[in-house]
């Protein structure tokens, strides 16, 4: 089991970086997108790696037992819940972050940028925003029809820097343990790296993403949360 664990950590992290690098390669060649699509797929393909890290040092697999069929089935829903693998990148990466914080700045409202994240994830609308990279959203009720047009520039430069920016944290936390299966030193210089490749295109490619609707809008985001949490109360 732990060599599993340590082979899945290793190719989640390996995809993530990817992700990211076809994100920043669609986003100079304009096709937005598809550039946000990539970026928040890196985003759920870290908090897989998160959550295979979480597995990987707990005291079942330290002791290499075998998984119940119980436990078994519950790691996989996990792994197949979009919203709930961007929460461990939120919970783990982004929600208490100085350097990303510092990086990114606060929003007139008085928000941190990085929060839109959490808000999105917390709120429900993660898979929304997702979903209209790809499809046209149709929607008889409210009699509007959203294009993936509508997804642009400001939406993937958000979410590209997110990306890197949960990745890296991530690398930071596992410098002192066999997190991906590599050594300290090896960690420590895909750390500079990733940090390096953000500066540069947040230089690069800075955009104004003030005007997104869940940075904008981050009450409504944050009372959709409060509901969700409601819900998820009552039917347990």
């Amino acid at each position: 089991m732990k060599s599993i664990l340590l082979e899945a950590r290793r190719k989640t992290y390996d995809n993530s970086v990817k992700l990211i690098y076809d994100a920043k390669l669609l986003f100079y060649k304009e096709k937005y997108a598809l550039a946000t699509f990539c970026a928040m797929t890196a985003i759920e393909e870290i908090g897989k790696f998160v959550f295979l890290h979480t597995i990987g040092t707990s005291n079942i697999i330290k002791l290499d037992t075998e998984l119940s069929s119980h436990l078994m089935k519950e790691i996989t829903k996990v792994l197949k819940d979009y919203s709930g693998k961007v929460l461990e990148v939120v919970n783990w990466s982004l929600y208490i972050n100085a350097a990303a914080d510092r990086r990114h700045g606060i929003h007139p409202s008085g928000i941190y940028r990085t929060s839109g994240v959490v808000l999105l994830a917390r709120s429900g609308k993660w898979a929304e925003v997702r979903n209209r990279c790809l499809y046209t959203d149709i929607n008889l009720t409210n009699t509007h029809v959203v294009s993936p047009e509508k997804i642009g520039k400001e939406h993937a430069y958000y979410f590209i820097c997110m990306a890197y920016e949960g990745l890296a944290a991530q690398v930071e936390a596992g410098l002192d343990v066999e997190i991906m299966g590599i050594e300290g030193r090896r960690a420590r210089d895909e750390l500079i790296n990733l940090e390096m490749d953000l500066i540069e295109f947040i230089e690069i490619s800075q955009t104004n993403v003030d005007e997104l609707d869940f940075i904008k809008n981050s009450q409504k985001y944050k009372n959709l949360a409060e509901q969700r949490k409601e819900i998820i109360k009552d039917n347990f």
